[in-house]
């Protein structure tokens, strides 16, 4: 609902209204004292071939505490690039670490595995569904 009223906001202009600090203020206020959402997260992955039309592999991580998740995903990453020797350079996470083995360094912390692909399928230390 909000990331559509904002693209309303966007599509009419009306964003305009957003560069002024005294709207901005309102609209932290009005933000703090009703807040909506919740801590629940989703993160899916699809893995196929170019050449083979549909998905291969996909798996999801699911929880509550986006929050904590985000911090223990930035934890981990800023352990590993402090003790690893990485080349410079501006990556995304998947390209510097093996996805699962990621995930299950993670441990518990209420994470949820799915995957529909058994032979990809590994065991985690976390709780699992197929």
């Amino acid at each position: 609902m909000i990331t559509w009223l904002f693209a309303l906001l966007k599509k009419t202009g009306g964003s305009k209204l957003l560069t002024f600090r005294i709207v901005q203020d309102y609209l932290i206020k009005f933000l703090t004292i009703f807040p909506f959402g919740s801590d629940q997260y989703v993160v899916k992955v699809e893995a196929g071939s170019r050449r083979k039309k549909g998905v291969q592999y996909e798996c999801s991580v699911s929880g509550n505490g986006e929050g904590h998740i985000t911090g223990l995903v930035a934890a981990k990453v800023a352990e590993q690039m402090r003790i690893s020797s990485f080349a410079p350079g501006v990556f995304h996470i998947e390209q510097l670490f093996e996805p699962l083995e990621f995930i299950e360094s993670l441990g518990n912390n209420n994470l949820r595995f799915e995957s529909n692909n058994v032979t990809h399928y590994r065991a985690l230390n976390i709780q699992s569904v197929r």
